[in-house]
């Protein structure tokens, strides 16, 4: 008997294989979803459009961008537990948050420093935590109000 194999076909067969299983490995799955083989949506979303809260005792607001935060959920579809907050503080205050065990966080200090979690950092800084952080406490101690960028999953 005699066996045939086209060389084009079974490199690019083996391509593909590598791929599929980089991305499981990238990923942790066993299974790629079907879901990331169908076409994106893509959302037109305006600023008034996103969900925000004023905080307790005038501290500032929170918008939720993706993702879910006490009563409020953002209006791009979340598969997943991550999510993504804008927390405005004003000057003076400080805001807790306790994300969900498990979940990574970064926090990113656009324009002013603050302190978080007792540690003083720097505008431009980016704070990574590990999924053990536990309480995260924001802390605002500049004349003027402080934006954190919190997001994670």
């Amino acid at each position: 008997m005699v066996l045939q194999i086209d060389v084009e076909t079974y490199k690019m067969t083996q391509i593909a294989n590598l791929a599929r299983h980089a991305w499981q490995l990238i990923k942790g799955d066993t299974q790629i979803s079907i879901t990331k083989a169908e076409k994106p949506e893509y959302l037109a979303i305006e600023g008034n459009d996103v969900p925000y809260k004023a905080l307790a005792d005038g501290k500032g607001w929170i918008k939720v961008i993706a993702g879910a935060f006490e009563d409020l959920t953002s209006l791009i579809p979340n598969y997943s537990e991550q999510f993504l907050y804008h927390i405005h503080l004003e000057p003076g205050m400080v805001f807790s948050i306790d994300p969900a065990d498990k979940l990574e966080v970064a926090i990113y200090l656009p324009e002013q420093p603050a302190i978080i979690n007792d540690e003083k950092f720097n505008a431009g800084d980016f704070i990574e935590y590990d999924r053990n952080a536990g309480t995260i406490e924001l802390n605002n101690e500049n004349q003027e109000a402080c934006d954190f960028i919190l997001f994670g999953g």
